[in-house]
């Protein structure tokens, strides 16, 4: 297992365990607190420029730091596609709270992947689990 941890805002942190990797982007510094919006371009350009060294072939994103975090759409959306519009990667974009089919069956198969339990261990023994 490999784990990368960062933990300071504007930068990324994965779990590297077995395909596929999680990547966790931070938006807020209090899950209570609401996300702000130079905290997004800092993630993302941190995001572009290292997603290589990452060996990230292709990601998805919610709608970073639109829901409890209050941030408008539009404004996230912007800068979604000023960071990640020329990167070489496939980028998704989940446009909605909902899940879809898919994103149901993605969901079902990151539950059965054997290190599942494992991560939801850890992140109740962090301050993720807040999160």
């Amino acid at each position: 297992m490999n784990l990368i941890k960062v933990r300071s805002l504007g930068m990324v942190f994965t779990f590297q365990m077995e395909e596929p990797h999680i990547l966790n982007f931070p938006t807020k510094d209090h899950w209570r607190y609401p996300s702000k919006l130079e905290w997004i371009e800092e993630g993302l350009k941190y995001f572009a420029d290292k997603y290589k060294s990452l060996n990230i072939k292709s990601i998805a994103f919610p709608k970073l730091g639109t829901d409890k975090g209050g941030l408008e759409w539009e404004d996230v959306k912007d800068l979604m596609e000023k960071y990640l519009g020329n990167i070489d990667i496939l980028v998704y974009v989940c446009y909605d709270n909902k899940p879809d089919l898919i994103e149901q069956k993605m969901i079902q198969e990151v539950n059965t992947l054997s290190y599942s339990p494992k991560l939801r261990k850890m992140l109740e023994k962090t301050k993720l689990k807040n999160m």
